[in-house]
């Protein structure tokens, strides 16, 4: 048997073990969590008396809060996966630093091995922080690529609430022993939003169209130029509808905007792709349908365009003028 060799970048067989490398992360989490929920539920029913232990009670509730905002967080995460045809380094990085993370906050919340947990201050400190890298990388890492409006502001938001509870763990949790019912209970409310956050997060990821900015919204430009290419590898759909506007007259000027692709992001070419007739003065929206899927190969898109010079005997202006124009993609029915 000869010596083993990784195959090729971008093979059939190289993303078949992306894939099941993926899935062993994101999946296997998810079932640890399900697990979690099933091992120790029934034990916890059994501690019920009445009147209850107000703190403890309190923090079982909370507990039990986090490990379903993580359960319900790796369902649309393998979800996500699922729909994905191709897995990039990114990608894999990303899935192993957020399952890593995630399984130790399933220890030190005390649901690996029974009876026994962390501090609560430790538990909850460890939790929130998890939380706040997922956050903090998804936007670092994905913010860019193809997805629903309005996921980037709930990252954002999702960011902020960790680091407030995250300060809330030093500031009103003691280092031992019970906390007090309100300080409970604050964290209580945040998990709340939290859970209502990934809720929002959810149905935008499930029902809304991806979109993303081929040219960035009013960009500014004066001479011909391109925008940054976007890699759209990781997104199942391969029919987009371009949609073109001129926010500002030219003034005498006009410009030609083009899309295209490329299979590696370094190479370029105009087909499959698309243009759009020049524009100079402020009008509605031009839309332009996008094929793919007929090049499964394409995997990343940029907007080129070009201003050309005022027609012979225009006035031209004595200074360089600037205009703005934006350039949508959004995901086809």
């Amino acid at each position: 048997m000869g010596p083993f060799s990784w195959p090729p970048k971008n093979s059939e067989k190289r993303q078949a073990i992306n894939k099941a490398f993926q899935e062993l992360w994101v999946a296997g989490t998810m079932g640890a969590f399900f697990t979690a929920f099933a091992r120790n539920l029934p034990g916890h029913f059994r501690e019920f008396m009445w009147p209850p232990d107000w703190p403890y009670t309190i923090d079982r509730f909370t507990r039990y809060g986090y490990l379903l905002w993580f359960l319900a967080y790796f369902f649309i995460s393998n979800f996500q996966n699922k729909q994905s045809k191709i897995v990039r380094g990114k990608d894999i990085f990303y899935d192993v630093l957020q399952s890593g993370g995630a399984l130790v906050v399933a220890y030190v919340l005390g649901f690996v091995v029974p009876c026994e947990s962390c501090t609560v201050r430790l538990a909850y400190g460890f939790t929130n922080g998890t939380i706040f890298v997922i956050c903090l990388f998804s936007l670092i890492l994905f913010h860019r690529g193809p997805h629903p409006s309005g996921v980037n502001p709930m990252r954002a938001a999702g960011l902020l609430i960790s680091i407030l509870s995250i300060g809330l763990t030093f500031a009103i949790l003691p280092q031992t022993g019970s906390p007090s019912v309100k300080a409970l209970l604050a964290f209580g409310g945040l998990l709340l939003l939290l859970l209502v956050l990934l809720a929002a997060y959810i149905s935008i990821r499930v029902t809304k169209p991806a979109r993303f900015w081929l040219i960035r919204k009013n960009t500014r430009v004066s001479a011909s130029g391109e925008g940054e290419r976007v890699d759209i590898s990781s997104v199942s759909c391969k029919t987009w509808q371009l949609t073109l506007a001129l926010t500002e007259n030219m003034h005498q000027r006009s410009v030609d905007v083009t899309v295209q692709s490329s299979t590696d992001g370094e190479g370029w070419e105009n087909d499959p792709g698309c243009s759009f007739p020049s524009q100079s003065v402020i009008n509605d929206p031009k839309d332009q349908p996008l094929d793919l899927s007929q090049r499964a190969d394409i995997k990343f898109l940029r907007a080129r365009w070009t201003v050309n010079a005022p027609p012979a005997g225009a006035p031209v202006p004595a200074v360089d003028i600037t205009f703005a124009l934006q350039l949508r993609a959004e995901e086809g029915q």
